[in-house]
């Protein structure tokens, strides 16, 4: 977006400590998310509930072990849950940008879908009715 000689693009010093630590938290969610889906951490996983298995079964997995193992386990996945989820509504917010852009500048799209996924629901329906209705529809019906 252009701005004049006058105005200043970047923003104001009140915001930068906070835009900088939400950038900074979102690499380090997507970073992570990443991480997470690799072969690598699949491979660590896998080796860490072998060693728990080989090691606790001589030792008879006593309460403590399943202790530990259950604690990690819910504290791992709650984080992933939020750090996955992050990720996902900032995709789906870049996706529905470009889509929103291609709508606009598309001389046959309707100006009411560039912002459909704010409209309630019933709304969202009779769009969807109106789309597969339409004779030059892709829209396969369910």
């Amino acid at each position: 977006m252009a701005t004049d000689a006058g105005e200043s693009a970047a923003p104001d010093a009140e915001q930068r400590p906070q835009d900088a630590s939400r950038e900074a938290v979102s690499a380090a969610a997507n970073r992570v998310t990443s991480l997470a889906g690799s072969t690598a951490a699949v491979a660590l996983v896998t080796a860490v509930v072998l060693g728990w298995l080989i090691i606790g079964i001589p030792w008879g997995f006593d309460e403590h072990w399943h202790l530990w193992m259950h604690t990690g386990a819910a504290l791992i996945t709650l984080f992933m849950v939020f750090t996955v989820q992050h990720t996902t509504n900032r995709e789906s917010r870049a996706m529905l940008v470009k889509l929103d852009e291609l709508l606009r500048v598309h001389e046959d799209a309707r100006g009411e879908l560039m912002a459909v996924e704010h409209a309630d629901l019933r709304q969202q329906e009779r769009l969807q009715r109106q789309a597969r209705a339409h004779p030059d529809s892709a829209v396969e019906a369910e």
